[in-house]
């Protein structure tokens, strides 16, 4: 045998630890799920602004050099 006591209050006491751990490791999985998403977005959001500033300093390129392409 294992050893545990089977009483019906030991075998609920080790129910909810085991629940209160899964219940902590549910909730790292939210933060690391949610620290990914945000990063995610936080490097979109990075892309975005250096093709904003790619295209505008092709744009400004181009009046410069006296081109008639958009």
């Amino acid at each position: 045998m294992s050893g545990q006591c089977l009483c019906s209050w030991c075998v609920e006491a080790r129910l909810r630890a085991r629940d209160a751990e899964t219940a902590d490791l549910r909730a790292l999985a939210a933060y690391d799920q949610a620290r990914s998403v945000g990063v995610a977005r936080l490097v979109a959001s990075f892309a975005a602004q250096r093709a904003g500033e790619r295209a505008r300093a092709m744009r400004e390129a181009r009046e410069r050099a006296g081109a008639s392409c958009p």
